[in-house]
Order: structure tokens, then C-alpha cells, then sequence
């Protein structure tokens, strides 16, 4: 089910969108409850999270100051992954800007390339 939901989005330009958008939103989220509750007062207090308990994060006793700080730190790590993945494909962006290419850069089109292993792709018994 997971491979055909996978081909599904990873074939159309929507896919590596869908993958950020899943990844960050949940982060924010975290990090907005977290804030309030520091807001509260109540940033001491250990973690629960509203709609069930975090039985890893509620027997180590962690605050909502930890959680929040460990959370902005998973939001700037992707942050700063994405620069830099921008930042790697700068020499193609310009070249395409400088003779008028239309087409897509690799920023996004990686996660849909077909040298990526695949089961379906190689035979893994093979006798090469």
C-alpha cells in the first residue's frame, strides 16, 4: 500500500512538497503547544501532549522547555537542509535562466529518479 502510495505522489511535482508539508506541520505544531503551555507557566511541567501521553518523553520526565527546544532544532535542521539542497543547484538554475531553458531543475525532480534502488527495478539474483 505504502509502495503504490509512494509511486502515486512521487511521479508528479507534488510529491516532494507533500514529503516537507508532512514533516514540518506536525514540528510546528508540537513547537505552538509547547509554547503555550510555557506561556501558561506551566513550562516545567512534563510533557503531555493534549490528545495522549508520549510514554518515552513522559517517563523521562521531559519539560516543555526540552521539547520545544528539541523541536525548533528538527525545524532548523530541515530548514537548513533545504537551503543547502537550493544552495547545491544554483549552477543549473543559472544556466537554465541564462539560455532560456524550460524544464525543471534537480531540486525536487531526485526524489523521482529511476537510479534509485527499486525492488522492482534490479534483480537481486542476478549472477553478474
Amino acid at each position: 500500500m505504502l509502495r503504490k502510495l509512494e509511486e502515486s505522489i512521487g511521479g508528479t511535482s507534488r510529491g516532494f512538497a507533500i514529503l516537507i508539508l508532512a514533516s514540518v506541520v506536525p514540528i510546528l505544531g508540537v513547537m505552538i503547544h509547547c509554547g503555550y503551555n510555557i506561556y501558561l507557566g506551566n513550562g516545567l511541567e512534563t510533557y503531555d501532549l493534549v490528545i495522549m501521553d508520549h510514554p518515552i518523553l513522559t517517563n523521562l520526565g521531559v519539560s516543555y522547555v526540552e521539547v520545544l527546544i528539541y523541536d525548533a532544532f528538527a525545524f532548523l535542521v530541515l530548514v537548513i537542509g533545504l537551503l543547502f539542497r537550493y544552495y547545491h543547484y544554483r549552477d543549473e538554475r543559472d544556466f537554465m535562466k541564462k539560455y532560456n531553458l524550460k524544464g525543471k531543475t534537480g531540486f525536487g525532480s531526485d526524489f523521482k529518479s529511476t537510479r534509485s534502488i527499486n525492488s522492482s527495478e534490479y534483480d537481486l539474483n542476478s549472477d553478474d
